[in-house]
């Protein structure tokens, strides 16, 4: 059973990324990361970012310490982009969306290879302000994500996922195996209650750190403003090879629709 000791991010803040400097951070981070685990080769802007972070509702949170980003991960509510992983997932994504559901992806995540091995303290962070702010402002029914198949018994014992696929291999490398799986946001909380309200360890009582109010969380009391369009021409100017122009078409027509978070 995974451990949260919120002593061990003591000092570190996570809260959304709202300027340029921050998302640069973010997505070097990810990219030395992915690097760093034979994920992908190396680009050369030394980013790894998806044209859906420019979107308005799109949202990356970061761990900062010491005026460093330590830690990074993004959530996707759907979009005429659809969700990154459509790639792979949408025939599997689609029936979600034909029962009316909204559905936001959960991705780009990584961890300073300092700061893991934490006991799951920096991924729980991660995953609870991400949580909570989607759940504050309602943008989805349904959170998505993918994960190589080994991993994917921690999402769904430990928080209440379920499988939705079978097994593909990763977009980006055929050498990862991955799945798709599903958390209902509307019975996340009662999965957590039943499976560890009894537990009597602070640190493994899951239930419990997602009920109370975390130091080191800041939870923003409005959504994110829309990245300027300045910041949104020098990262794709950045990344001028890594989409093609017609997906850089259909983001700038998105955005020109749909300008302000919903």
């Amino acid at each position: 059973m995974l451990s949260v000791d919120e002593d061990h991010v003591d000092g570190m803040v996570f809260r959304l990324a709202e300027t340029r400097e921050e998302l640069e951070a973010s997505f070097k981070l990810i990219h030395d990361v992915f690097v760093g685990s034979g994920y992908i080769d190396p680009t050369p802007s030394g980013m790894w970012l998806k044209l859906q972070d420019f979107l308005p509702q799109s949202s990356t949170f970061i761990a900062v310490h010491r005026g460093t980003v330590v830690g990074t991960m993004a959530a996707y509510p759907d979009s005429p982009l659809g969700l990154p992983y459509d790639s792979t997932f949408k025939e599997e994504f689609d029936a979600l969306r034909a029962q009316g559901r909204r559905i936001a992806e959960v991705g780009s995540s990584a961890i300073l290879r300092e700061y893991r091995g934490r006991g799951g303290t920096m991924i729980m962070h991660m995953n609870k302000i991400m949580l909570q702010y989607i759940s504050r402002w309602g943008q989805a029914d349904d959170m998505v994500i993918a994960v190589p198949t080994g991993n994917a018994w921690v999402f769904q014992h430990v928080l209440g996922f379920t499988r939705i696929s079978g097994v593909k291999p990763a977009p980006v490398t055929s050498k990862t195996e991955i799945v798709a799986l599903r958390l209902d946001m509307h019975g996340f909380e009662d999965f957590l209650r039943r499976k560890y309200r009894r537990v009597p360890l602070r640190k493994k009582n899951l239930y419990r750190f997602y009920e109370h109010d975390s130091k080191s969380i800041v939870l923003p009391n409005r959504q994110k403003a829309p990245l300027p369009v300045e910041d949104i021409e020098y990262f794709l100017a950045e990344n001028a090879t890594a989409f093609p122009e017609e997906q850089v078409a259909a983001l700038r027509a998105t955005l020109a629709s749909d300008p302000a978070p919903r």
